[in-house]
């Protein structure tokens, strides 16, 4: 918040600054030199808007999900960008389920908005789209995600689990009995992926 406010006040100052010239252009020469003046503000305003838009994930901040979630025309709105995570997700996962092993390679090996670099995501970044208060049966997003075709009970996280190498997390997006929980399955049960791009792609507990 306080970078948005430099940046904002920085604007302002610019602006203040430049408004006299205008003026003075105005009575002197008009035409050419107000139109330069305005188009340097202008120039100056894009350069504050582009920053904005691109300012880093924060895992402390909680956005509503029509500033947290942006559809990216960059992948022909097939992807969707976080803006709490910084995170960029498919935005229709796969109706298809496989084991562990190839949900791994189908994501590692996926193209989507005509882009590699696709993994399986941890399960604390599954869980990062989860949201609480959202009633049963779900999904457990946001009210207002942009995502489609969340419809699988369950999702693979690349996450294998503490209690044996046999098992990996999934995740619960809609389900009435497990409720947006998480819990152990064994490699070789058929599950949805949902791929994500970016992030550490580590396997955190």
């Amino acid at each position: 918040m306080k970078r948005v406010t430099s940046l904002i006040t920085l604007w302002v100052l610019s602006v203040a600054v430049l408004l006299p010239g205008v003026a003075g252009a105005q009575s002197a020469k008009p035409g050419n030199d107000i139109q330069t003046q305005l188009k340097s503000i202008q120039e100056q305003l894009k350069i504050i808007q582009d920053q904005l838009a691109n300012r880093p994930p924060a895992w402390s901040r909680q956005l509503r999900a029509s500033e947290r979630f942006v559809v990216l025309a960059e992948f022909n709105n097939e992807a969707v960008l976080d803006k709490e995570t910084g995170l960029v997700w498919e935005q229709t996962p796969s109706r298809d389920s496989y084991d562990w092993f190839v949900a791994h390679t189908n994501c590692s090996s996926s193209t989507v908005g005509n882009r590699k670099g696709w993994r399986l995501p941890t399960h604390q970044e599954l869980s990062s789209l989860v949201e609480p208060s959202v009633a049963p049966p779900g999904p457990f997003l946001p009210a207002g995600h942009p995502f489609s075709n969340v419809q699988s009970r369950f999702y693979w996280s690349a996450t294998t689990s503490a209690s044996g190498s046999r098992f990996a997390i999934v995740e619960s997006f809609n389900d009435v009995v497990y409720n947006g929980r998480v819990f152990a399955d064994k490699l070789d049960t058929s599950i949805s992926a949902w791929c994500v791009r970016g992030g550490q792609g580590v396997d955190p507990q």
